[in-house]
């Protein structure tokens, strides 16, 4: 929007009071459509390149705005596809290993 005293929103960001001096941003990991002046919150429909860290596919959820992805085989939504199910799995398994390691030495050192 554009009037006296007020100045447009830049790309991803938008104000909804007519005559305001101030813009909010997108919510996280959404933009604007490359386009300036936004209105609303609901210009807000378009994925950032890296929202699912490029291993993956990206939605925004209509009401809440959130992200959501899709990940490529491999890869895990709850963190927009950035660690490697294998890391967590290994981690995981390292963690068992090391407290099994620990639960030896103590029952060694009662003996």
């Amino acid at each position: 929007f554009q009037s006296v005293g007020c100045e447009t929103c830049p790309i991803d960001q938008y104000s909804t009071l007519p005559g305001s001096t101030s813009c909010t941003s997108c919510p996280r990991f959404t933009q604007t459509n490359n386009s300036i002046g936004a209105t609303d919150i609901l210009h807000c429909t378009v994925c950032v390149d890296n929202a699912c860290y490029g291993r993956g596919s990206c939605s925004i959820k209509p009401i809440s705005f959130e992200v959501t992805c899709t990940c490529n085989l491999g890869f895990l939504s709850i963190d927009n596809c950035f660690i490697p199910w294998v890391w967590i799995a290994i981690g995981v398994g390292s963690l068992i290993i090391l407290l099994m390691l620990l639960r030896c030495l103590q029952k060694c050192r009662h003996r």
